[in-house]
């Protein structure tokens, strides 16, 4: 994972910027179809792939696995074919500024994306069902961005035609279910959908399961795409190109939250389910602190070197300091109380988490209504965090009203005054050379984490992974 990041990170920020630096709207559109492509895959996936990984032991052991995963495959291909029919003859309705040329040229290219995306997530579900997570796991965050950066990296110094690069892109995503299909039959694991009955199914408990996910889903996500979809229908999808590069950035504040909640989700879970409410404060409290040190860290790097960075990007994608400030703090104070969202999913009060998520949608679309006129991709970027740490706030009250639980621990408030220092110290210089200058600061402001980590006045947790990793570094380097 970390480095299909660096990969993106390398054309994002060095690539991108010169290649679309004539034509920014090219990289806005890519990014458009995409999100919209994201927002229709959860309709028409129905939520087959969590219905497989919830259902697949029930049924296995029944002995109507394949009969589960071949009415999941029916029922994305069906919902496909009629979102596709709906996407070709009323796709240019969904683009709402005046400049629609290369937009109407190309939205159909979203249909075969749409299909390779459908297919390989219900194959995914279930090759992870059968314990083989490696090949979609590698195929789903890594294969395209190592296409996209050799086709970048060709077109900006070889030569390769927009027409080709969407060619590749269409590529990409119908390939990665042929792979996968492909590796589960070599290993023999591939589902047999011929003999199956449906009959076998309890389609009443699917569906039901089947629609809330799909709510869950479609909130969230445009939760997360809702400022990105209006830049693009409002100003234009060039500063869609230009707000992809804070986007980006801010994507790198998440790594740890995804490794750090498949460790504490199933603990969660359990605790809950022996009513253990201590337990439970212990790991919330214990998220909030490593996530929000971890992600302010990755911040701070980014931070300190803002305007370094925008040079770098160019004077065109170079005018995003603020929209990542933005961004970035709404991030961070996500980070801090995250784990609200994993403590209501497994409550009995779940359905209140899909209330606040329709709730902040609007919420983001208002806001992003109002700003976005005034302070252009700013005010997209201020909308976002206005609105992400108002629904965090909202669930951590009513944790603490119903479980008298909360994320708030002594090792915040050092943590915080940690970041406040180093981030005005690190700030206040910079050297006349500007890469040497990140070098530095970044070298300079790591030493000084790693410091604050060791002393343990923070996370205990982190304080002796980073203990062990030095400890396997130095025996390492003596062998």
């Amino acid at each position: 994972m970390a480095g299909s990041f660096i990969l993106g990170a390398i054309y994002t920020v060095f690539i991108v910027p010169k290649l679309f630096n004539e034509h920014p709207e090219q990289w806005g559109l890519i990014q458009l179809l995409i999100y919209y492509a994201q927002i229709l895959a959860i309709f028409i996936l129905f939520s087959q792939p969590s219905v497989i990984i919830k259902f697949f032991p029930e049924y296995y052991n029944k002995g109507a696995a394949n009969t589960l995963v071949a009415f999941s495959l029916i029922i994305v291909i069906g919902l496909f074919c009629i979102f596709g029919i709906v996407w070709y003859f009323f796709g240019t309705s969904f683009y709402f500024e005046t400049n629609r040329g290369l937009y109407e040229k190309y939205y159909l290219i979203l249909i075969p994306i749409l299909l390779g995306s459908v297919v390989f997530e219900v194959l995914a579900a279930y090759s992870r069902i059968r314990k083989r997570s490696v090949m979609p796991f590698f195929l789903g965050t890594s294969l395209q961005k190592v296409v996209f950066f050799v086709a970048l990296v060709v077109m900006l110094f070889i030569g390769l035609s927009f027409n080709l690069l969407i060619l590749l892109l269409i590529a990409t995503f119908l390939v990665k279910p042929i792979i996968l299909f492909v590796d589960l039959v070599m290993v023999k694991m591939h589902p047999n959908l011929v003999k199956s009955s449906l009959r076998s199914l309890d389609f009443r408990k699917i569906f039901d399961y089947s629609v809330f996910g799909v709510f869950g889903g479609i909130a969230y996500l445009l939760i997360m795409r809702v400022d990105s979809l209006m830049i693009g229908n409002m100003l234009g999808l060039d500063q869609l190109a230009f707000y992809s590069i804070p986007v980006f950035l801010v994507t790198a504040m998440s790594i740890p939250e995804k490794s750090i909640a498949q460790i504490s989700l199933p603990v969660i879970s359990s605790l809950h389910a022996n009513s253990d409410f201590k337990g439970i404060e212990t790991m919330y409290k214990k998220v909030s602190v490593n996530q929000f040190l971890i992600g302010g860290i990755i911040f701070l790097v980014i931070w300190i070197n803002i305007d370094a960075l925008m040079e770098i990007l160019g004077e065109k994608f170079g005018n995003t300091t603020w929209a990542f400030f933005f961004l970035g703090t709404g991030k961070l104070f996500d980070l801090l109380t995250s784990a609200n969202g994993q403590i209501l999913n497994i409550s009995e009060k779940y359905r209140y988490n899909l209330v606040l998520q329709i709730a902040l949608m609007v919420l983001a679309v208002v806001l992003n209504y109002l700003l976005l006129p005034v302070l252009g991709i700013n005010g997209a970027a201020l909308a976002t965090a206005i609105s992400i740490i108002l629904y965090n706030f909202i669930k951590t009250l009513l944790i603490f009203k119903w479980y008298k639980i909360h994320p708030f621990s002594s090792g915040l408030i050092w943590i915080f005054l940690f970041f406040i220092a180093a981030g005005f110290l690190f700030s206040a210089f910079s050297l006349p050379n500007m890469y040497w200058s990140i070098v530095v600061k970044c070298l300079l402001f790591m030493a000084s984490s790693l410091v604050f980590i060791l002393t343990g006045r923070a996370s205990d947790d982190i304080k002796e992974e980073t203990r062990r990793l030095i400890r396997k570094y130095f025996i390492n380097a003596k062998g």
